[in-house]
């Protein structure tokens, strides 16, 4: 049974996510700049991965 994140991810805060990606942030910098979890973030990071492969 997958554990899924509770947190909601606003349409703003993945659009900040997207540019901090673009410059090769780590995800802790990127977790820590925008407030979300690490685990959250990389939930977010795997769910867009499979929708773009």
């Amino acid at each position: 049974m997958q554990n899924f994140p509770s947190e909601v991810i606003p349409r703003k805060t993945k659009d900040l996510i997207e540019k901090l990606l673009l410059g090769k942030l780590s995800l802790a910098e990127i977790a820590k700049v925008t407030g979300i979890t690490e685990e959250s973030l990389q939930s977010y990071i795997g769910i867009k991965d499979k929708v773009v492969s």
